[in-house]
């Protein structure tokens, strides 16, 4: 057993390297998901703030209006889907990123990526140019 205390030492100290750097590994792993998760929500954020302050500089013209919106082709290197309705959706990856629209406003379509932003007397309208 005299000459085995290296092998044992050598073995030993392998086992904890291994464990140490799995465990490094797992935790940036962590890390990174975090952060991903929250650049996409911001990104989604910027999009739909984009849109609404379009909204904005569209309402107060008289008649029919239009305004071609260039946005990100991607949203946190994910392709996403822009659905208006009862609210303004942004989709990414299964995640609906919600907001509301003004109650004075009505907001149809969908789109992604470069879009245009149509208003009319009753209402606005989002389609991919």
């Amino acid at each position: 057993m005299k000459g085995q205390y290296l092998a044992v030492e050598s073995v030993l100290t392998f086992g904890l390297g291994i464990m140490a750097a799995v465990g490094i590994i797992g935790l940036m792993d962590s890390y990174s998901s975090g952060i991903h998760d929250t650049s996409e929500s911001l990104e989604a954020k910027m999009v739909q703030q984009e849109i609404l302050d379009n909204m904005n500089k569209l309402r107060p013209v008289e008649g029919e209006a239009h305004v071609n919106i260039e946005l990100d082709e991607r949203v946190a290197n994910s392709d996403y889907e822009i659905v208006a309705d009862e609210s303004l959706t942004i989709k990414v990856q299964g995640e609906d990123y919600e907001t509301k629209i003004p109650a004075q406003d009505q907001l149809e379509g969908s789109g992604s990526g470069d879009i245009r932003l149509s208003k009319t007397q009753e209402e606005f309208q989002i389609s991919d140019r």
